[in-house]
């Protein structure tokens, strides 16, 4: 089997478009506390896609006090903090969660975590893909000069809808779709349909399918009926909106199809799996330099426990989220987590001692009142190591990429849950088991970003680790490299859209 060469990385400015979008959530970010450092910038790589970026200058000599960027609590996403806010900004969310529950129960499921976070993404992305429907209608309806009134207007009492917006525009499109295998076409999936990512796909292609069909479609026409004020109760019965409203049946033509609907469902599913972070690692390694007695001593321990209470595993934190993957010695920032009124509080108790006879040994934390809006996640700047052979670590056309590890990640779990391959990954691959039932594909694998703990909700692809290069999976990627190479060019671009990732991954070149 071949081994792919190093790509040369080029690093360029954002597209016009790109930069309106974020320019856009980065203000939105700083109006709401959050503190980017102007030294930090969005770049595109042709390698790593969109990205943080320094001057290297600024990587080399340490140039800069304090945090490049800081994101306080209030604009973190946890299902539990993020749903309990949803329904509190949008009555049309709060409306939802009902028909959630009775689809949940009918179908004897319990309602995880990541489901509602799942509802909460289609509903934002469903709310824009409506608004952009309506306005195309409308500029339609303007150049063509017939007098109408143009598209539908969505509910404008749903406050969250504009609240949201700037982070979920930054997020990776719909079209064109991410490069997740979950969504490669029929064409690619078959290229690849004999290797461990090729098995993974149709396995979780049909476990996806399934839960839609049987739970979330029925919520998403919900919200996009609800979105542009038709009753839900016609949904079976479009022949009805017709004979009743005229101004009801223009509607229809803005109703998204149930493919636009999976594809929303599948495109959730992918930002939560790909960009959360495991917080609470994060959060404890600010005590990590404590013993035990100490935590003890100084009540930090029973603080923690309120907190262990409040603090989901899961979290999705906007413009961290844009770090990429470098698994190399050569990162030079680091990311914490900071709870800043603990930490003040912590100034108010004595001095810590283990000599049980000093006033100094006590709490003095009752009054502390834990959270997650106090929090903080912040990227520092930290002693420079040497640059390895990862471009990530190297000056590229004047700048460094901030970046970290995601964990110790095979080609297949990178292609499958981020949408990208490394060259020469040492990390061997993944194979899943044809033994497994439906009933245990619920989730994606382990998330790299999730520090390597249980998937969400206890739930994971069953896998086990095998060689990538015993003779097996040799002769399936050689196979697949060699369908490759008679693929047409004229048919390349349309049928085979992510084939330069599936080079990355099978090792062509």
């Amino acid at each position: 089997m071949t081994t792919t060469q190093p790509f040369q990385e080029k690093i360029t400015d954002l597209s016009p478009e790109d930069t309106q979008v974020f320019d856009s959530f980065t203000s939105w970010l700083k109006s709401n506390g959050a503190t980017i450092s102007p030294k930090v910038k969005i770049k595109q790589s042709n390698i790593s896609g969109r990205g943080l970026y320094v001057e290297s200058t600024t990587a080399d000599n340490q140039d800069h006090d304090g945090p490049l960027v800081t994101i306080p609590g209030k604009l973190w996403l946890s299902a539990r903090k993020t749903i309990k806010e949803q329904i509190q900004m949008s009555p049309l969310f709060k409306k939802c969660v009902p028909i959630m529950i009775q689809q949940w129960e009918n179908a004897d499921r319990p309602l995880t975590s990541t489901d509602l976070l799942v509802t909460f993404f289609g509903f934002h992305k469903i709310a824009l893909a409506l608004q952009e429907s309506t306005a195309s209608k409308e500029g339609n309806s303007n150049n063509n000069n017939n007098g109408g009134s143009g598209g539908a207007k969505l509910d404008s009492n749903d406050e969250s809808i504009g609240y949201w917006a700037p982070y979920i525009k930054s997020l990776p499109s719909i079209d064109p779709p991410p490069t997740t295998s979950i969504f490669y076409s029929n064409s690619e999936i078959g290229l690849i349909e004999d290797t461990p990512l090729g098995i993974a796909t149709k396995a979780k292609l049909s476990v996806s399918t399934k839960k839609f069909q049987g739970l979330f479609e029925n919520v998403f026409q919900f919200i996009q009926y609800s979105l542009l004020g038709i009753p839900f109760e016609l949904y079976h019965d479009q022949g009805q909106i017709l004979n009743t409203s005229k101004d009801l049946s223009s509607k229809l033509e803005l109703l998204l199809s149930s493919q636009q609907l999976f594809d929303i469902y599948k495109w959730s599913e992918f930002v939560i799996n790909s960009r959360s972070f495991c917080i609470r690692s994060f959060y404890y390694h600010q005590f990590a330099e404590m013993s035990e007695s100490e935590l003890e001593g100084r009540g930090i321990a029973s603080a923690l426990q309120e907190i262990e209470d409040q603090l989901d595993d899961w979290v999705m934190i906007p413009f961290v989220d844009l770090l990429n993957h470098d698994p190399s010695d050569g990162q030079f920032c680091k990311l914490e987590v900071r709870d800043p009124t603990l930490l003040r509080a912590l100034t108010t108790v004595p001095t810590y001692t283990e000599d049980t006879s000093s006033d100094n040994h006590g709490s003095g934390l009752e009054d502390h009142s834990f959270s997650l809006d106090n929090l903080e996640f912040r990227i520092l700047l930290q002693k420079s190591t040497p640059a390895t052979d990862a471009n990530n670590g190297k000056d590229t056309n004047g700048y460094k990429q901030l970046c970290f590890d995601y964990g110790n990640k095979s080609n297949t779990e990178l292609m499958f849950t981020y949408g990208f391959a490394l060259p020469n990954n040492k990390v061997g691959a993944i194979k899943f088991s044809s033994n497994d039932s439906d009933d245990n594909l619920e989730e994606y694998p382990n998330n790299a970003r999730l520090d390597n703990s249980d998937a969400k909700d206890g739930s994971k692809l069953p896998i086990q680790d095998v060689n990538d290069a015993n003779d097996n999976s040799t002769k399936i990627f050689e196979d697949v490299c060699n369908k490759i190479s008679q693929i047409d060019p004229k048919i390349a671009s349309k049928e085979y859209p992510h084939l330069n990732d599936i080079k990355t991954y099978v090792g062509y070149v």
